[in-house]
């Protein structure tokens, strides 16, 4: 969705061709085809399904675990992968929260 580049000598980011595509709908579509890119990532999928299956959020670890199975790249600490966890935990709750509304 965003792009890196330079603009007046400094690295700025934009937004990609599929990006505009995307901002230029109505905000229900939008927040559709975001859950779309979020679930087209095996990590953010499986941790979905993990929600599912227990019925419940998964632990930091839990996801840690999906994401070492999945083998990452550029990961190079375990401090990395409780970060990006976190991460993974926080887009996933906006995605139960937006099927649930």
């Amino acid at each position: 969705m965003a792009e890196k580049g330079f603009k007046d000598e400094v690295i700025s980011a934009f937004l990609s061709p599929k990006g505009k595509e995307i901002f230029k709908k109505d905000i229900s579509s939008r927040r559709l085809d975001f859950i779309k890119l979020i679930l087209s990532k095996v990590v953010f999928r499986k941790t979905l399904e993990l929600y599912f299956n227990k019925a419940s959020m998964p632990t930091k670890d839990e996801v840690v675990l999906i994401m070492k199975e999945s083998n990452l790249n550029n990961v190079a600490s375990e401090e990395t992968y409780s970060r990006r966890a976190s991460t993974v935990l926080g887009w996933t709750n906006w995605v139960i929260g937006k099927i649930e509304e």
